[in-house]
C-alpha cells in the first residue's frame, strides 16, 4: 500500500509503502527502490511521511520498536538513494519529539515536525539544530489539538491541519 509522496528537486516522485522508498520519474517510470536493504541503521521501518531538501536528499520519518514502545526517528538518503544518516531526537526535553505525525521542509531547508503527543510543531535548521516550537493542546490561535499535517507555501506561510479542532491554521 503506497503512502505519502514527495517531489524532489528534479521533479521525480518519491513514495513510500511504509518499509521502502520508490522513486519514479515525472512520467511515472520506475527508477529505483531504496531504504529496504542494508544494516538496521539503513532501513526504514514504518514511514508515515516523506520530504526532500533543496539538494534532493530524501527524509523518511519512521518508527522503530524499542524498550517496549515505539520511538520515532528520521532516516536521510541521498538523491541517489544511498543511506546518509539517522536523526534520533526522541524524548521530552526541549527540542525533542515523541510521535512524528507530519513533516515538511521550507525553502531554506529548515525542517518542521509535528508531534501528536505534545500537539506542537518543532522547527530545526538544516544541521538538525532545534530552533523553536509552537503550539499547545487547546483550541486558541496557534494552538492545536492533534495536529496532523503541515505545509509551507512559497512565501513562507505555514499551514497546519488542526484535526480535532476541525480547522487549518496559518
Amino acid at each position: 500500500q503506497l503512502r505519502p509522496l514527495t517531489i524532489d528537486k528534479d521533479d521525480n516522485i518519491c513514495v513510500t509503502d511504509g518499509s521502502s522508498i520508490q522513486k519514479f520519474d515525472n512520467d511515472g517510470n520506475f527508477m529505483k527502490k531504496f531504504g529496504n536493504v542494508g544494516s538496521n541503521d539503513e532501513k526504514i521501518y514504518y514511514s508515515l511521511n516523506l520530504f526532500t531538501d533543496s539538494m534532493g536528499n530524501v527524509y523518511a520519518p519512521s518508527s522503530v520498536s524499542r524498550d517496549g514502545g515505539y520511538h520515532y526517528l528520521i532516516k536521510k538518503y541521498s538523491n541517489e538513494g544511498i543511506y546518509v544518516s539517522t536523526w534520533y531526537a526522541y524524548g521530552t526535553e526541549k527540542g525533542q519529539y515523541q510521535h512524528i505525525i507530519g513533516s515538511t521542509i521550507d525553502l531554506n531547508d529548515n525542517i518542521y515536525l509535528i508531534c501528536s503527543v505534545t500537539h506542537k510543531v518543532y522547527k530545526y535548521n538544516s544541521s538538525r539544530i532545534f530552533i523553536k516550537s509552537f503550539g499547545e493542546e487547546t483550541d486558541g490561535r496557534s494552538e492545536f489539538y492533534k495536529p496532523h499535517n503541515i505545509a509551507i507555501d512559497a512565501t513562507g506561510n505555514i499551514y497546519v491541519t488542526d484535526t480535532e479542532n476541525g480547522r487549518i491554521q496559518v
